[in-house]
């Protein structure tokens, strides 16, 4: 524990610089951060309602599940996609991965081992970057299980090396039948998208 400067708590007062106190540090200008190796995972969550297509002919159509399910519906026949934005978080720790796991149902009944082959192509950009320049894809493949029932799939890495808070992460996620890992014949519904990332602070380091 170190205590240095001055603040209150509970009606007492204490001298203090910085606190460090059970792997929360407090600044002298009131910043909150974890010490140690003390880390919190949070999620981003994006629904289909958070989702845009392009109004091409790669877009996929709306399927609601039991009324009031939004799903967008991935065909077997071609290459489907939705796209989306996400602002790196200000709590974000700077340089660590982020986490993608894609929640989806099938749209019959898996009678084998037949797969669906999601992607996310990527960018991450920072205030004066080139919007246009390289992403990355990903893929992973998922088994369809029982018609309708939701299914997670495996986590998609993104290397967070250079990337800080205030970023920005643009992405679409796709199926792509024409992979040969990909031989489920109907439909998959991407119900929802869900970044994992990794917070070392309480908020961000700014004064308002």
């Amino acid at each position: 524990m170190e205590v240095n400067g001055t603040t209150t708590l509970y009606g007492a007062t204490t001298i203090y610089n910085t606190l460090d106190v059970g792997g929360f540090n407090v600044a002298s200008d009131g910043l909150v951060t974890l010490s140690s190796n003390a880390r919190v995972a949070k999620t981003l969550t994006f629904t289909a309602n958070n989702l845009r297509t392009k109004g091409t002919s790669a877009d996929p159509t709306l399927h609601v599940i039991e009324d009031y399910i939004i799903t967008f519906a991935y065909a077997n026949s071609s290459v489907h996609e939705v796209a989306g934005i996400a602002g790196i978080p200000c709590d974000y720790a700077s340089g660590t991965n982020l986490k993608i796991r894609l929640h989806w149902a099938p749209e019959e009944d898996n009678q084998g081992d037949d797969e669906v082959v999601w992607g996310i192509e990527y960018g991450i950009f920072n205030s004066g970057d080139n919007l246009s320049t390289t992403s990355t894809t990903e893929t992973v493949a998922d088994i369809a299980g029982v018609s309708e029932q939701l299914q997670k799939t495996d986590d998609i890495t993104i290397n967070g090396s250079g990337v800080t808070s205030d970023d920005v992460l643009a992405f679409r996620i796709f199926r792509d039948p024409t992979d040969s890992r990909d031989t489920y014949d109907y439909d998959a519904y991407l119900m929802s998208v869900h970044i994992c990332y990794i917070s070392d602070k309480l908020g961000g380091d700014m004064r308002w």
